[in-house]
């Protein structure tokens, strides 16, 4: 994708452009935490002594209209960049009998509802309702499985299982019906 332009007001945020842009590029199986906006700002003056070039990474409430006087000075480009984030390896015969599992690269901040919501996306199933699914943390070798709750995040959990030393190696996260939905 070389470039693309976006109709935004002077109110759009950062995080609004980034979640437009997934939206708008069916992208909504990705993490949208890994994603960052960058303003380029290129002197082209051929008398420009020093800095020529300077990139600018923008907070997620920063406005980008905001930076449009920038023009005036500067050639400028707006760009839509990604973090590494780590793979998380989840179960989901829940959704796909055929489909052991899938490797979803998600960030620090994705806790299980994002992530809930991304498979859900990833399987073209958006308008099941998530709290539907739950996710769990589990361990086949110890006997052991706790659901998680909403906002737990699965790096921080999944840091957890590096840190013992089997651990690594026989924890794994499934995503499984809430149990809930069916006492009401």
């Amino acid at each position: 994708m070389k470039y693309k332009s976006l109709k935004i007001s002077s109110d759009t945020t950062v995080k609004e452009v980034i979640l437009d842009v997934i939206k708008k590029y069916r992208m909504l199986d990705k993490d949208p935490n890994l994603f960052y906006l960058t303003l380029e700002l290129c002197d082209n003056n051929p008398s420009q002594e020093g800095l020529t070039k300077k990139t600018l990474v923008l907070d997620m409430d920063n406005r980008p209209m905001e930076f449009s006087t920038c023009h005036t000075w500067f050639d400028c480009k707006f760009i839509m960049r990604m973090k590494m984030g780590r793979e998380v390896k989840i179960f989901i015969s829940v959704l796909d009998q055929d489909k052991e599992y899938l490797c979803l690269r998600i960030s620090e901040e994705s806790d299980a509802e994002a992530v809930i919501k991304m498979l859900l996306h990833s399987f073209q199933m958006e308008r099941e309702p998530s709290g539907k699914y739950c996710l769990y943390e589990e361990s086949l070798l110890r006997r052991y499985q706790r659901r998680l709750g909403r906002y737990e995040k699965l790096l921080q959990i999944q840091k957890r299982w590096e840190e013992d030393m089997e651990g690594a190696t026989s924890f794994s996260f499934r995503l499984k019906i809430n149990p809930e939905i069916f006492n009401n």
